[in-house]
């Protein structure tokens, strides 16, 4: 198993648990507060684990496809 696999797999099997922490860390962090409501946050979040998960899974090298990298670009 590749190392993009095996993140890719830990990014999926763990993401919930890496969601909410991440969510909570970004909540408490004063350059978050009152920027963005904790749904849009949570939100925005979890469509970067994904596409980073994705991106992981599907990468043959360290190049991100231009399409993936529109993706993940719009949503950060």
């Amino acid at each position: 198993m590749s190392d993009q696999t095996n993140l890719a797999a830990i990014l999926e099997k763990n993401e919930v648990a890496i969601l909410t922490a991440w969510v909570q860390e970004q909540l408490t962090s004063n350059a978050r507060q009152g920027v963005i409501s904790e749904g849009e946050l949570t939100e925005a979040s979890r469509v970067f684990l994904s596409l980073s998960s994705r991106a992981r899974s599907e990468a043959t090298t360290t190049r991100i496809s231009p399409a993936m990298h529109g993706n993940l670009s719009r949503s950060i």
